[in-house]
């Protein structure tokens, strides 16, 4: 009976051990699966990382070149005013328009020295050009005004004179912004 009982208690500790071994051989395949599993998310994962990136960097690349654009367009609407006021000048000067001399902006006022004032001292002010554009921007004015002014007194000399400084001034507020162009 004791050895019916080993034999027993030996064929259900076998068929214990055989079930351990293939629960065993289960989990570690399990264990494998769940590895491999986890190497493809992983991989997903830095590849939509990779893809997160190149979208980041496409953006940021994509929003430089609209600020720069941006920029180019206020810079280049800010020059179109001024040939628009250097206009008036030469239209009153003409007898085109009786547009009164003190309806003209000064150099801070017009839209040009508003800027250069505002947003353009933020983003330019390490800038050369930027720092030299002020005086003959006010030079500008300055003569065109000076020219009506002699104009009305009579002195088309003295006044082409200063239409003539207005033009050199301008030419070179013309050139520093082109250099801030350049900048963009």
């Amino acid at each position: 009976a004791l050895a019916n009982n080993t034999n027993t208690s030996a064929n259900e500790v076998a068929e214990l051990v055989t079930k351990l071994i293939k629960s065993t051989s289960e989990t570690v395949s399990s264990v494998n699966d769940i590895q491999s599993s986890n190497n493809l998310l992983s991989g997903g994962v830095e590849k939509l990382n990779d893809d997160y990136t190149s979208i980041i960097s496409c953006c940021t690349s994509m929003k430089s070149a609209i600020n720069g654009a941006s920029l180019r367009t206020v810079i280049q609407t800010v020059k179109l005013d001024h040939i628009v006021w250097k206009g008036e000048v030469y239209a009153v000067a003409s007898g085109v328009s009786n547009k009164s001399i003190d309806s003209f902006a000064d150099h801070s006022s017009c839209r040009l020295g508003k800027w250069y004032q505002t947003s353009g001292a933020e983003l330019f002010s390490d800038s050369h050009a930027f720092r030299q554009l002020n005086e003959p921007h006010k030079v500008v004015h300055r003569s065109g005004l000076e020219a009506l002014a002699l104009i009305l007194d009579g002195d088309k000399g003295a006044a082409i004179e200063h239409l003539n400084k207005m033009e050199e001034a301008s030419e070179t507020v013309m050139q520093y912004l082109d250099a801030l162009i350049e900048q963009c």
